[in-house]
């Protein structure tokens, strides 16, 4: 496996590493009832923001660079950190599901508007966030047709064999799969894990569809169908998107089913309040609003699903369909989460890795590590995006009004 570090423009590694360390000592969540100043480890809120509206955390990697403001503050009941403290945790077994412990790594932080309300656990510790990932690598082509290396119609109609000489490793017998539209892939109805299924016939999860993605990415940006995909796809990645939003500290490696990253709560925020944002940080737009609503929109109504490793019995009692986006789950048509908002929006990766938004409330949530101990289980929900409902429904029940800073900047 080969590791590619991103570094900051500006900083060095030790700095980070002090950050890091600094940082991994004040593993909390500030009591919602608790002026930040009184938290354990934490300096006092940051300077009144000079407009209102979403806040954009400058480049940094320290607390310092955040607006951090209590629950009451952005119109959030000032229970919601003792509620999300009883939501994610460790659970013993009981009538038709297994125990579940919380790893002591476990951590997570919630925004409000780009504002940071709790957190727990050390914002700077990176992970590997699994098929959070694909979340990532739809949003990176998005902005790189915002930067205009890829020529695309809001239809993403172009095919990726014939446009950047894109396709899977190992390709289906039948010809049809490949002529897979860019729009295909990302929505993981290309055809690719089913030979006698063509582009469009069948919706499949399949890890045949992100190194797809990232081909496409670097031959975009760099110009030429000849340039293997692994070559510094961290400058890809970093230059269409996380140095727009100055994440400072991940990492990318290379796997058979694509590029892997490894990113930390911090991080991972900064990306999530891009999205509830339109794709738009401060005045810059780094990935285009119809790329964005697309995202939360589900784009599989009318397609067959083909759910596998049981995932039929985790989503079907929702939807005839599958509640998913460009490598996105969505509750666009509230069958995902019956009875919260359809603006949530969820990248989700295996042992526990979630990035959700929802533009509406400005509410951005990142867990890691978590082993998906969301308490209480509900039996109709197995793993996945779908596992995420009992953090949803407390972060809704928890909302007490606007938040007063929303609106815009002057």
């Amino acid at each position: 496996m080969t590791a590619l570090r991103h570094s900051s423009a500006g900083g060095d590694t030790q700095t980070f590493q002090a950050d890091r360390r600094t940082l991994g000592k004040n593993s909390i969540v500030c009591a919602a009832s608790a002026l930040l100043v009184g938290c354990a480890g934490l300096s006092a809120p940051d300077a009144p923001a000079i407009c209102t509206g979403t806040y954009f955390p400058v480049q940094g990697d320290t607390l310092t660079v955040q607006s951090r403001k209590t629950p009451a503050q952005v119109g959030l009941k000032s229970g919601i950190a003792t509620a999300l403290q009883n939501t994610i945790k460790s659970y013993p077994a009981g009538a038709g599901y297994a125990a579940c412990t919380l790893p002591s790594a476990a951590r997570w932080a919630l925004w409000r508007h780009g504002r940071l309300v709790l957190y727990r656990g050390s914002l700077t510790a990176n992970t590997e966030i699994k098929s959070a990932r694909k979340t990532i690598h739809a949003a990176t082509i998005g902005a790189l047709i915002q930067m205009g290396k890829i020529t695309a119609d809001r239809t993403l109609s172009h095919h990726v064999k014939n446009v950047w000489n894109a396709q899977p490793s190992t390709v289906p017998a039948e010809n049809c799969d490949l002529n897979a539209t860019l729009k295909q892939v990302l929505v993981q109805t290309s055809g690719y894990a089913d030979p006698a299924k063509c582009p469009g016939q069948e919706w499949h999860y399949h890890d045949s569809n992100p190194p797809v993605l990232n081909k496409v990415a670097v031959r975009a940006y760099r110009g030429t169908k000849a340039t293997d995909y692994t070559s510094n796809y961290d400058q890809v990645l970093g230059t269409a998107l996380f140095d727009k939003v100055y994440a400072t500290d991940w990492s990318t490696s290379i796997q058979p089913d694509g590029i892997r990253i490894e990113a930390d709560l911090a991080d991972l925020g900064r990306f999530g309040v891009l999205m509830a944002n339109d794709g738009k940080w401060g005045s810059t737009q780094v990935v285009p609003s119809w790329f964005v609503a697309k995202m939360s929109q589900r784009q599989t109504t009318g397609i067959e699903p083909d759910y596998e490793g049981g995932m039929d019995s985790v989503l079907f009692p929702y939807s005839p369909y599958s509640p998913y986006s460009l490598m996105t789950w969505t509750n666009s048509a509230r069958d995902l989460y019956p009875g919260r908002s359809p603006g949530w929006t969820v990248a989700s990766g295996a042992e526990g890795h979630y990035v959700s938004w929802d533009r509406g409330s400005g509410l951005v949530m990142v867990i890691l590590d978590s082993n998906r101990c969301f308490y209480p289980p509900d039996l109709r929900l197995g793993s996945g995006a779908v596992k995420l409902r009992p953090v949803i429904d407390t972060l809704e029940a928890n909302i007490g009004g606007p938040d007063p800073f929303a609106g815009t900047c002057t």
